[in-house]
């Protein structure tokens, strides 16, 4: 067992791809997946510390966007834009906890159908200070450096 209190379990291919189409956008954990394909429900134990954050505010991965901050991204042609509202990612009328759900859920592929994306590659955010659009994938990166 590690220092950490967790141990390390072998599965094969078949288990991994359950637990690959279980997740619901890249920022889940396989954990989070296989926690609720065995009927767990959500784990108590966070994996690593979180910032404090504003009310209103959204924070994930060390990046926190304040009340307000514009979204945008562009797929397919299509620009879908949004803001983050209460915590939240408003896109049209829908709310989302993190940035690959949000791109998750408005983008569609060239048949019309659902895709599954990295939503850190594609959001780019405006935040009430910022005199121009920044990637998030960019902000994560300035996080990760401080």
């Amino acid at each position: 067992m590690s220092d950490t209190g967790y141990r390390s379990i072998d599965i094969d291919f078949e288990v991994y791809q359950l637990i690959v189409l279980e997740k619901r956008g890249f920022d889940e954990t396989d954990n989070d997946a296989v926690r609720r394909l065995l009927g767990l429900g959500e784990s108590t134990v966070s994996s690593a510390p979180l910032p404090a954050e504003s009310p209103g505010s959204w924070t994930g991965h060390q990046v926190e966007l304040s009340a307000g901050t514009r979204l945008r991204m562009l797929y397919g042609g299509v620009e879908h834009t949004g803001t983050v509202i209460n915590g939240k990612w408003k896109i049209g009328d829908k709310h989302y906890n993190t940035p690959s759900q949000a791109a998750s859920g408005v983008a569609r592929t060239k048949s019309g159908g659902k895709t599954m994306l990295n939503g850190w590659k594609y959001w780019q955010a405006k935040r009430p200070s910022d005199t121009s659009w920044v990637s998030l994938d960019g902000l994560r990166k300035m996080a990760i450096d401080r």
